[in-house]
């Protein structure tokens, strides 16, 4: 699921990716997401998996400093 592919299968996962947000997307999807995202050569997919791992939490305290 490269390139071409790979932005089908963002539109068939959006709702989850954008609306659900990370917190409200159950460890199995997750799981599942990060393998469906897993091609090994996309910039793009990389970042969803990153996303998807928590890698990118917002921390409130940046805010603060």
């Amino acid at each position: 699921m490269c390139e071409k592919n790979l932005a089908q299968q963002i539109l068939q996962d959006i709702d989850i990716l954008n609306t659900q947000g990370l917190d409200r997307i159950n460890p199995v999807k997750n799981n599942e997401l990060i393998q469906q995202y897993n091609c090994g050569n996309s910039p793009y997919a990389e970042e969803i998996i990153a996303w998807l791992r928590g890698e990118y939490t917002f921390d409130p305290a940046c805010l603060t400093g």
